[in-house]
């Protein structure tokens, strides 16, 4: 079994490229020990990296890095949205088996 961060370029997992982080993302969700990985930097409050599918950043996940560019006018709500999924995606990679 190969783990898609043991493949390729270490540093696209501890990125603060937006499309290296998609990237990231992209590769954990089909990654075989993702729940393990996830949890794993839930408990150590991992200060930065992608972990489990997840960006972690100041030792707690976060929707997503800063994007370059003016900020919605209704950033509030896009920032509420974002949060919700991220928390309904950890808590469905938790709940899987």
């Amino acid at each position: 079994m190969t783990l898609p961060c043991v493949v390729g370029p270490a540093d696209l997992w501890f990125s603060r490229d937006p499309e290296e982080v998609d990237v990231a993302r992209v590769r954990c969700a089909r990654c075989p020990v993702r729940r393990d990985c996830l949890l794993g930097a839930l408990e150590r409050r991992e200060e930065c990296g992608v972990w489990g599918g997840e960006l972690f950043l100041g030792g707690r996940p976060v929707p997503g890095p800063a994007r370059n560019g003016r900020p919605a006018k209704n950033a509030e709500m896009v920032e509420r949205e974002q949060r919700a999924r991220m928390v309904r995606r950890i808590e469905a990679v938790l709940q899987s088996a």
